[in-house]
């Protein structure tokens, strides 16, 4: 179970160390159980529906998370740290929980390893990517359709997101992205999208 609320815990990285420190001192060390219940409880994220990656999916037998999370534990041992165990994730699934905290209140909704990750009525952009992260689709979102009467992207958004090499689409409003190698987005592209996005957020948020 989780424990109540600290106040002075804002971000979900800060509250996931909270809920493992937490652990460590009453079953004196972190499981599998905690790890998989901590991403569910406070990124709403169920990681034995997410794809394991790489390495990852090959020691797992490529279908059971909680066999690949127990791996690295039994590596690491039961006192590693909330960085730790991000990392961990990130590698073994491509999902970056550092990032996914960032976007709180950011204004995007994102969908990825067929489930919403982030999504708020709010928010003014959706980004998505595809299974295995090899394309990413950025859209307005509804609330943004309703602020500003525009159905597609602003053209400073369309002009840095096509200068990253995405097409956009006037038909459906969005730029898309598909990777030219057949491998994985690499996190530096994902970092420079999403970088782009914020930017327009915060000029749309500013008219």
């Amino acid at each position: 179970m989780m424990t109540g609320p600290d106040n002075r815990i804002r971000t979900k990285s800060e509250r996931m160390d909270q809920y493992l420190e937490a652990r460590k001192s009453e079953a004196a060390g972190i499981g599998v159980p905690d790890i998989v219940a901590a991403v569910n409880e406070i990124y709403n994220i169920d990681l034995e529906s997410a794809p394991l990656l790489g390495a990852a999916s090959a020691e797992a037998d490529k279908t059971d998370a909680r066999t690949a999370i127990g791996a690295w534990l039994e590596q690491c041992g039961r006192q590693a740290a909330g960085a730790e165990i991000r990392t961990m994730i990130n590698e073994s699934f491509g999902i970056n929980l550092d990032a996914i905290s960032a976007l709180d209140g950011a204004g995007i909704s994102l969908f990825s390893k067929g489930q919403w990750i982030v999504r708020d009525d709010s928010d003014l952009f959706i980004v998505y990517t595809g299974e295995g992260d090899l394309d990413v689709r950025i859209s307005p979102a509804p609330s943004f359709v309703r602020q500003t009467g525009a159905k597609e992207l602003p053209d400073h958004l369309v002009r840095e997101l096509v200068r990253l090499g995405f097409d956009f689409e006037p038909e459906t409003g969005s730029c898309y992205y598909l990777s030219p190698t057949g491998e994985a987005v690499p996190d530096a592209f994902k970092g420079q999208t999403m970088k782009a996005v914020l930017d327009a957020i915060r000029q749309t948020r500013s008219h």
